[in-house]
């Protein structure tokens, strides 16, 4: 595992702060206990405000102390200030609305700035207006133009965010249907995981996938590149691509429909990115993982007990479904597109199985290329499709002891396009 750095502490005052005292007891409950970045940054923020100047309250400052971005990086490209100090926001709202609903102080971050706002919690947000702490117009860097690399199709995950905010304004539904049950219920809020869509630009230029353990240990902000780079600007491009959230069409996709979904039954979600979690994450409750394990490292942790598996075909070498236990009528493998946004069939793997120690469910959703992830998604929201995946899988013999399952789809693109992708195969997987 990562060694995680020292958090920054809130200097305290010779009396004890309630300022102070309340951020501690924020941030010692579960949501922030699983992320760093979430408490590092509260703290940073409150300690800025009880003990700094405006000038801390600056994105690029923020990024610098909280995020260890470089001093030159540019919050134009950069968002990550902004979509964390949105999640925030969120986070502060649920507490209050939940662990600390009997708090005697309330602290906010108003809409348009930086600065936390603490007030008594007689007092109502609107009573005490907080003017907003403007940055200054950070400098776009000129050559912007060459992250348009190699035609991914990225969206930043501030894009997921907004999904995430549409979350806080559920209205009552009847229970969403199987199998989204397994993963979504009202008593906790699921974790979806994004892909890094950059880890696919730093594969490429190594010229092999990245390991899950790799991807824990990778602290370097930065990739080599063989050759000179004597304007710099490679160096930083590299930088951006090491140290930026980013992720793809297809993975926003299909987070904006599960947490449609997810609303009819008074669920939450929470948009995590990849780079973002660590094993211990996965210790309790149910998750969503998006993209196959070369965009998010974190499937292989699952890959063993599917049956359909991405491995290289020797003959071909090119990228294929592995079929580990072909049935009658069914193919030792299934080849997809060769790349996004080319035509032809592309498979999409769906599975349903047990956490690691057996205290949740992870549903995976994965395919080969961006198309495939996207195919996945939209079967996922056809009722009538998802009614036809649960015949099928009694048809094959699944029993109603266990609810786990995978099941392989075949679509077609054009252009990028998928259609509605078909069933090909089924699996029940039994419990552990």
């Amino acid at each position: 595992m990562l060694a995680q750095k020292p958090e920054p502490s809130i200097e305290g005052e010779t009396q004890p702060d309630p300022r102070v005292q309340l951020i501690e007891r924020i941030i010692s409950t579960s949501p922030f206990q699983k992320s760093q970045r979430f408490r590092a940054l509260l703290r940073y923020l409150t300690d800025r405000s009880i003990n700094g100047t405006p000038a801390d309250f600056t994105e690029t400052k923020i990024g610098i102390r909280v995020f260890e971005r470089p001093a030159d990086y540019s919050t134009v490209e950069d968002s990550t200030v902004r979509v964390h100090v949105r999640q925030l926001r969120l986070k502060l709202h649920e507490y209050f609305d939940s662990d600390g609903r009997d708090e005697p102080l309330i602290v906010e971050i108003p809409k348009g700035g930086f600065v936390p706002v603490f007030r008594p919690a007689s007092q109502r947000a609107s009573d005490h207006p907080q003017p907003a702490v403007a940055a200054p117009a950070p400098p776009v860097w000129r050559t912007v133009a060459i992250l348009a690399i190699g035609g991914l199709a990225i969206v930043l995950t501030i894009v997921c965010a907004a999904l995430v905010y549409r979350l806080h304004a559920l209205q009552s539904a009847d229970a969403v249907e199987w199998p989204f049950n397994a993963v979504f219920t009202p008593q906790r809020v699921t974790p979806i995981v994004v892909g890094d869509a950059n880890l696919g630009i730093v594969d490429m230029l190594k010229g092999r996938q990245t390991s899950l353990p790799e991807y824990l240990m990778d602290t370097s902000p930065t990739v080599s590149i063989p050759g000179p780079d004597p304007t710099g600007h490679i160096e930083k491009l590299m930088r951006y691509i090491k140290t930026s959230d980013l992720t793809s069409y297809a993975d926003a996709f299909v987070v904006s429909t599960l947490a449609s979904l997810a609303t009819e039954q008074k669920s939450r979600v929470e948009i995590r990115p990849a780079r973002e979690m660590n094993l211990r994450d996965f210790e309790e409750g149910n998750f969503v993982l998006l993209g196959s394990s070369a965009s998010d490292p974190w499937v292989s942790l699952y890959e063993g007990r599917l049956n359909f598996q991405l491995a290289l075909d020797a003959a071909t070498q090119r990228t294929v479904w592995l079929n580990k236990h072909p049935q009658p009528g069914e193919q030792a493998s299934y080849m997809g597109l060769t790349s996004t946004g080319s035509s032809g069939e592309e498979f999409a793997d769906i599975s349903l199985s047990p956490t690691q120690n057996g205290q949740g469910k992870v549903l995976i959703i994965q395919g080969m290329q961006q198309e495939g992830t996207e195919a996945a998604g939209r079967f996922l929201a056809d009722a009538a499709a998802r009614a036809n995946l649960k015949k099928l899988l009694r048809n094959a013999g699944a029993s109603g002891d266990s609810p786990y399952f995978e099941v392989l789809l075949k679509t077609s693109t054009v252009a990028g396009a998928p259609t509605v992708p078909t069933v090909v195969a089924v699996r029940a997987i039994p419990p552990r």
